[in-house]
């Protein structure tokens, strides 16, 4: 069985995002490093990704061709979207899709965002593992990663990796009730 992965920036007081959904901040670390935290590595084990329409969105913003056309992406969402290749938008609950890609996929899932899809797919124990890179950098506001979840839920550490940069990668697993 596929695992959902969750591979996530946030800023050190916990936002994923600042007000109004960019992520601008992370151009610094991005540019001046060099470094790829193990990206590589870990999107060569990823054969779909998982993304709300807002994330779908601000990835197109980025470059004029969509830069994951070489694996399926599906994008829940209820607006219409463009969509290129590789690229599936889904309506309704998600939960159920996520399951069967679970149980059918060879290769894991990389769950992007955005926060309401986190939230959902988090609150039906759907979400394997978190590989969190701690950006040292203070928002003083923004999108939170785990906002307004209803439940509590513990997480074992199962790796962690310092960079040059001061980046920490933390790797965790969810102890679901």
């Amino acid at each position: 069985m596929a695992k959902v992965r969750l591979y996530i920036a946030q800023s050190l007081d916990g936002f994923i995002a600042n007000l109004d959904g960019g992520i601008g901040w992370l151009d610094r670390f991005n540019q001046e490093s060099g470094e790829d935290y193990g990206y590589k590595a870990f999107y060569g084990q990823i054969g779909t990704l998982l993304m709300g329409g807002n994330t779908y969105a601000q990835v197109l913003g980025f470059a004029p061709e969509y830069v994951h056309s070489d694996r399926r992406t599906l994008v829940f969402t209820s607006r219409p979207l463009p969509v290129h290749l590789g690229v599936e938008l889904v309506t309704g609950d998600p939960v159920p899709v996520v399951r069967a890609q679970k149980a059918q996929a060879d290769q894991d899932l990389w769950l992007v965002g955005g926060g309401q899809l986190v939230r959902t797919l988090h609150q039906a124990k759907l979400i394997d593992e978190l590989i969190l890179s701690l950006i040292p950098v203070t928002l003083g506001a923004g999108i939170p990663l785990f906002a307004g979840l209803a439940q509590e839920t513990f997480w074992t550490l199962a790796q962690t990796q310092s960079f040059q940069s001061g980046i920490v990668q933390l790797v965790y697993r969810p102890l679901y009730p």
